[in-house]
């Protein structure tokens, strides 16, 4: 009798091999002894170090049935529908619909965001979840320089991003990609140090107005990227999506055109 896809997951994990260095639980890629998670709906498995995630956030993942980033649901409503508004976060690796969470997040947050729990939670803070350590590689030096000084001895990330106006000359440090060619858009891609991933850009025209229509799901199951420079990716995209979205609404508050 055909084996179930959960009994399978199940099945000597120890002899499981990650699904980016390619070795088992015994040698990651500095060669040392490291759990891995696995996804509790597919067959998805990586040690957390391999996937770049902070120590407090792998000890985090691998304490409760963690989902990888294709099966990721939110942990409120327990489904995946509009992709869009879904955050991740970086204190535990769950995910909640904007409107789902408690309270519920009014503003999408730039850079790192914990949820709630993670926020009340005395042993997790923003010096936990370097950009370096989960991987995220930051566009602009100010938005995450601003994040970890905002406030004035606040630790933790608030779930509402400063107004709009405030941030004006740090949204202008990220190129506006509204009128960009498929060409202009894999160049970018390739200046952010993805080489292998940009020529798909330009192979399927997908232009600077495309690329602010992108939605998680499009980039991670649709592009036959390797799941993680996809997620590296996506964040790119998110911080221009959310970059175009703000100059707009900041030009229309003053009248610009």
């Amino acid at each position: 009798m055909m084996k179930s896809l959960r009994e399978l997951n199940t099945v000597d994990r120890s002899r499981a091999i990650c699904d980016y260095c390619l070795q088992d639980v015994t040698h990651n890629r500095q060669g040392e002894f490291e759990e891995m998670l696995f996804c509790k709906d597919c067959d998805a498995k990586a040690h957390p170090s391999c996937m770049k995630y902070s120590s407090t956030l792998a000890a985090q993942a691998l304490s409760y049935p963690w989902q990888c980033v294709e099966c990721k649901t939110c942990s409120s409503c327990f489904t995946a529908r509009d992709g869009a508004s879904i955050l991740f976060c970086d204190g535990c690796d769950k995910a909640y619909h904007m409107l789902c969470h408690e309270p519920e997040v009014i503003t999408k947050p730039e850079g790192k965001w914990l949820c709630s729990s993670c926020l009340n939670d005395p042993g997790i803070s923003l010096e936990d979840f370097s950009e370096e350590e989960n991987g995220l590689e930051s566009d602009v030096a100010s938005f995450s320089s601003e994040l970890q000084t905002s406030g004035a001895n606040s630790t933790r990330l608030s779930t509402v991003s400063p107004p709009v106006n405030s941030n004006h000359s740090q949204i202008n440090n990220i190129p506006d990609s509204t009128n960009w060619t498929a060409a202009q858009v894999a160049e970018y891609f390739t200046n952010a140090g993805f080489t292998k991933q940009a020529s798909v850009f330009a192979e399927e025209e997908i232009d600077g107005k495309s690329l602010l229509l992108l939605q998680r799901t499009d980039v991670v199951s649709g592009m036959t990227f390797k799941l993680g420079p996809a997620v590296k990716i996506y964040e790119h995209i998110v911080k221009l999506q959310r970059a175009s979205s703000r100059k707009r609404s900041y030009h229309q508050q003053n009248g610009m055109s």
